[in-house]
């Protein structure tokens, strides 16, 4: 007689491997209009969300717990009463106890129960809660995954910020509830739209912008000139008192220097910089760690750096040149890997293409590597070599303008093609001139509107600033084409199409894709011959994998040493998903991968986890009978690797490196992981067994069935009939698909 075990697979759709959560049915903090009520703190992955337990985790820790809150609120352990105190707030326990950042020699330690009142400060964002007290220098209420798996919340500053969700607030009955404000207040450098949430059904909000007349508010409420903007706003109902009065007062600062036109680039001093929402890095002219450039956090609404920060550009040939305050040159460096070197005593000679946002700066041979900026680990700046990450901004500070001469205007949008409608604005640094321009060599126009170029055609505009008393600048020019998308009808006729255009092209998608993998900024899907692709980018709306995104998905294309993917994705031409299909993982073997299946989603079953070092080099590969796969660990993925020589179950995403082959792991699980016994693992309407007879099948309603070996080999398909079905297998190792449900069948 055989004894046959079922164990729980890692592609079962139930356990939600890629799957994002449900959407939580509380709303979030607005650390800068908090209101007063009962709380649950949390932190949200990919996969789960942890909540706050009111108990000590090894004496500095605070106990943290994987809970489903789409399922309701949790017990009282886990439930938090923020009130009102003085300029701050207080955080209860059930229990009576405050929530509090107590000092310990070295150390600042988060604790939940303490008997003396801790005052609280909010501040960031609603997704990520930035809370401290006075006196706690840089020390805040975090969360972090102990060893990539024990949840734990504590007192620090180099791990993530919770989420605050309100279960319940504090208005009295009769009272209208307090609207709240979209976007957290503080300082911003761009324009910025504030958004005015309603809590009460039915209720009208009424708000004053610095003390103004009253108005009504029927649309988000966009501030753009700079200033310091105070809004207040309550709420109002019929048959309800008025809501309390909330507040947000927003800075407008933007950096008072242009930026760099890469189509139109003025000779002068810059500043070569980052901006994200918090803070904006700029780069030294110092080497950090052999292989990338420092880069520092500065306000420049403060004025210009310290010469450690300014790079002089000047004309060179066909390109130009970037020196730093030394007199040495910025470049790009060729070794085992392209670097990015600040002080280099040869010139280099730069390109610029891109964005005013997002200069594209590279040189002659040195293929897809550029100046880009990332945040290593997400906290540490660096300007490095790559094309994975973020092009820089370039601010000028001055330029080589005569005295009495206008200052050239500058276009907003950098010339090139385009695959939609666009808008150039045209600004001059020179006070009170204005801005004269021509389109297509017509009549001069003076400027005084932003110019809209909607219908496809070829646009040339030419334009120069005047003032009386002064000479007229130097004339720019840029030329932008409106084109339409490229269409294709598959994910083959994509590729075929984007070899034959001209890099830059725009590409849409006239068929849908079924997602396979989602990781931090990748998608993997598939269209419906089984094609794969990797659409790369943060623009990707939060899919889950089996979605079905409709056709109609536009972007660019890229062939980034030998790995297809389509990159700046049109984040409008998402749309959602209604549907489901079949986005499980390929079983394969090691040895069976090669370059065709690139993109493909795959599992591998019972590989062994290989490190070979040298030096301080470390080689993976996952090996078995068949052969073995390089693996190349994505950092910003977070994927923790077992012990050199376990054997484990991997889903991994294939993908191609200068011809190499190799395989970005995605999760690895426990290959000898406890099986769930023979009473059946459920997903769905589907209950799959075994029994002396092979594979048991239980369905609440008729059902395609599946069975593969572990080389993904087909060995039964059968459409089985509601109730219980028996598929004959010998014994072996299989995967059984059964309408939603996807199962490891071992059968020894």
């Amino acid at each position: 007689m055989f004894m046959k075990k079922l164990l729980l697979s890692t592609m079962m759709l139930a356990a939600g491997m890629f799957a994002a959560n449900a959407q939580v049915p509380y709303e979030k903090m607005d650390p800068a209009n908090v209101v007063e009520g009962r709380y649950v703190i949390a932190y949200d992955t990919d996969d789960a969300t942890y909540i706050m337990k009111n108990e000590v985790y090894q004496s500095y820790y605070v106990k943290g717990e994987e809970y489903d809150l789409t399922q309701g609120e949790p017990s009282a352990d886990y439930i938090f009463t923020i009130a009102k105190s003085g300029e701050g707030y207080t955080i209860k326990n059930s229990d009576g106890g405050y929530v509090a950042l107590v000092k310990s020699g070295t150390h600042t330690n988060l604790k939940p129960n303490e008997s003396t009142p801790f005052v609280w400060t909010f501040s960031g964002t609603s997704d990520a809660v930035v809370a401290t007290g006075d006196g706690m220098g840089n020390s805040y209420m975090q969360f972090q995954l102990f060893n990539g798996k024990t949840p734990e919340f504590c007192g620090d500053s180099r791990y993530e910020s919770p989420v605050f969700y309100l279960l319940d607030d504090n208005t009295p009955e009769g009272q209208c509830a307090a609207p709240v404000f979209s976007l957290a207040a503080g300082s911003y450098k761009d324009a910025i739209e504030v958004e005015l949430v309603n809590r009460e059904d039915g209720a009208t909000i009424v708000y004053t912008i610095n003390d103004g007349a009253e108005q009504t508010y029927s649309s988000a409420i966009r501030l753009t000139a700079a200033g310091t903007y105070t809004i207040k706003a309550h709420a109002e109902k019929d048959g309800l008192t008025d809501s309390k009065e909330v507040s947000a007062t927003y800075k407008i600062a933007p950096i008072p220097y242009a930026k760099m036109d890469p189509a139109n680039v003025v000779e002068g001093r810059y500043v070569i910089a980052y901006n994200t929402e918090d803070a904006t890095y700029i780069m030294k002219n110092e080497v950090y760690q052999s292989y990338y450039v420092k880069g520092e956090e500065y306000d420049l609404t403060q004025g210009e750096p310290s010469a450690d920060y300014i790079f002089t550009i000047a004309k060179s040939g066909e390109g130009y040149t970037i020196k730093n305050s030394d007199g040495g040159y910025v470049a790009l460096v060729k070794g085992t890997h392209t670097n990015l070197k600040p002080n280099e005593s040869t010139p280099f000679v730069w390109t610029f293409s891109g964005t005013s946002d997002a200069v594209v700066a590279t040189g002659d041979g040195m293929g897809n590597s550029y100046m880009q900026f990332q945040l290593y680990g997400g906290h540490t700046p660096e300007f490095c070599a790559d094309s994975r990450y973020e092009s820089p901004v370039f601010y000028l500070l001055d330029d080589n303008t005569p005295e009495n001469q206008c200052k050239a205007p500058s276009f907003s949008l950098a010339a090139g093609t385009y695959w939609s409608a666009q808008t150039v604005r045209l600004t001059t640094a020179t006070e009170g001139a204005e801005v004269v321009y021509t389109i297509n060599g017509g009549a001069e126009t003076v400027y005084n509107a932003p110019i809209e170029l909607t219908a496809a055609d070829t646009y040339e505009i030419k334009a120069y600033a005047r003032k009386s008393g002064m000479d007229n600048s130097v004339e720019v020019s840029a030329t932008y084409v409106i084109s339409s998308p490229i269409m294709c009808e598959d994910i083959d006729d994509y590729i075929f199409n984007a070899e034959a255009e001209a890099e830059g092209s725009v590409f849409e998608w006239d068929f849908p894709v079924i997602v396979t993998g989602v990781m931090p900024k990748y998608t993997y899907v598939k269209d419906g011959a089984g094609y794969a692709m990797l659409i790369y980018g943060s623009e990707v709306p939060a899919y889950e994998v089996g979605d079905i995104i409709p056709a109609g998905i536009q972007g660019e294309f890229k062939n980034h040493y030998g790995l297809y993917e389509m990159t700046n994705p049109v984040k409008e031409s998402f749309g959602a998903s209604t549907s489901k299909g079949n986005g499980n993982p390929i079983v394969m073997t090691a040895g069976e991968i090669t370059s065709g299946d690139m993109n493909k989603v795959v599992y591998l079953d019972n590989v062994t986890y290989v490190e070979t070092k040298a030096g301080e080099s470390i080689t993976r590969t996952a090996e078995d009978a068949t052969g073995s796969i390089r693996l190349w660990m994505q950092k910003d993925w977070d994927v923790q690797t077992p012990e050199n020589g376990t054997v484990v179950d991997l889903v991994c995403a294939v993908a191609v490196n200068n011809e190499d082959l190799q395989v970005y792991p995605m999760q690895f699980r426990d290959a000898f992981e406890e099986p769930a016994g023979v009473e059946g693992v459920v997903a769905g309407n589907t209950v799959v067994m075994t029994n002396a007879d092979g594979v048991v099948v239980v369905a609440a309603e008729a059902a395609e069935v599946s069975v593969y070996t572990a080389a993904g080999q087909l060995v039964a398909a059968e459409n089985v009939a509601a109730g219980e079905s028996v598929i004959n297998v010998p014994a072996g190792f299989y995967i059984v698909k059964a309408g939603d449900t996807v199962a490891k069948v071992i059968v020894k």
